[in-house]
């Protein structure tokens, strides 16, 4: 499998406006070639103004009265500030700068040491926030939630959690609702075909003995559970004998079927984080065994980086992984993931940081950690 950043040569605005407020845009003369922050700039502009206000250089931080001890002036060196000239009457000067404390950042997941979510960690933290971990199985500390999550996990117990964070004010990303809604995939299909996605027609039923009834078709047809997990069933039957064998062992619980599509024998991995997106390709798991697979496919063409990005905002997500098959007619997606992995993809704990960032309401790698004017 192969993977490559493919974010169209273009970063987005409010990216290079976060780090250009830090003082981390490209220097002059230096093409600015729009792929995801590097580790160094990152964590450079967010260690910017992480250093802790110098009160001795301040007389107000240490006189919370506003007096003025050597009697220049009964107002205080504060009065004197606002009628436009310093306490000892030179032009005048910008107020101290206030101190904002440092970002914090949660990340729901039972696996903190996962890749992506490590390496993104370590740049946040590099830069001066705070990032705590909460297991969803575990009991939550007490204390002010933080002012942004991810959430990298799919349990009912992380999805009740991240419900209860959002209820108190926080952001969540991607949201519980919009999570659990990648979920189903029943759900997920009416979403698709609502927006306007080309989304492979589903039928949804409530039990093996139920789609056996139903699917009577000749053509090969794609089986999945209704309810995505890790393990789920992904199975393609050939006809009708092979739907009977199948619902015959298989474990009670809904399913969904998808006429087979025929395709190139390569499934397309499409993963965005943000504006940017990434992409892999694997052999096609589905594909008959005899297929004629042909050379491998291009590069990503530019209307299927417009079908991800269509994909996310029909379903609300920020990150999130959208499968594609091509087929003579276009791309046909089969199925969406809110959070997936992104291990191995270059880019990708940058473009993480950078979407908390963005995220958390107001901070920028400028603020992140330090004073704020």
């Amino acid at each position: 499998m192969s993977a490559t950043p493919a974010s169209g040569g273009t970063q987005d605005p409010r990216d290079r406006a976060a780090l250009r407020a830090a003082g981390a845009e490209p220097m002059r003369g230096v093409r600015d070639t729009g792929a995801a922050p590097a580790d160094a700039d990152l964590a450079g502009a967010l260690r910017d103004t992480a250093a802790p206000r110098d009160t001795a250089a301040d007389p107000a931080a240490t006189d919370p009265a506003g007096t003025d001890p050597a009697g220049s002036d009964p107002a205080g060196p504060r009065a004197a500030r606002s009628r436009g000239r310093s306490p000892l009457g030179a032009a005048s000067q910008a107020p101290a700068p206030r101190v904002r404390r440092p970002l914090r950042v949660g990340i729901v997941t039972p696996d903190p040491g996962h890749p992506l979510l490590a390496a993104a960690a370590a740049l946040l933290a590099g830069g001066g926030a705070s990032v705590e971990v909460l297991d969803p199985a575990a009991p939550r500390p007490p204390g002010e939630p933080a002012d942004v999550y991810l959430l990298k996990s799919r349990t009912p117990q992380a999805l009740e959690l991240a419900r209860a964070l959002e209820a108190e004010g926080a952001r969540v990303v991607n949201t519980a609702t919009a999570t659990a809604r990648c979920q189903d995939r029943a759900a997920m299909a009416a979403d698709a075909l609502r927006a306007g996605l080309p989304f492979a027609a589903t039928r949804s039923y409530a039990s093996p003995a139920e789609l056996a009834a139903a699917e009577g078709g000749s053509g090969p047809v794609v089986v999945k559970s209704r309810h995505s997990r890790k393990a789920d069933t992904v199975v393609r039957l050939e006809g009708p004998a092979a739907v009977r064998d199948f619902a015959a062992t298989a474990p009670a619980e809904p399913y969904v079927v998808q006429d087979f599509v025929p395709n190139s024998g390569w499934d397309h991995k499409l993963y965005a984080i943000g504006p940017h997106v990434f992409t892999a390709r694997r052999r096609s798991e589905l594909a008959a065994p005899t297929a004629d697979t042909g050379p491998l496919p291009a590069a990503l063409p530019p209307a299927w980086r417009d079908l991800v990005r269509r994909t996310g905002a029909a379903f609300g997500l920020d990150v999130y992984g959208v499968d594609v098959v091509a087929t003579p007619a276009g791309p046909v997606v089969v199925d969406v993931n809110a959070f997936p992995g992104l291990r191995g993809r270059p880019g990708a704990p940058e473009a993480l940081a950078a979407l908390v960032l963005r995220g958390a309401g107001g901070w920028t790698a400028a603020t992140c950690g330090g004073p704020w004017a």
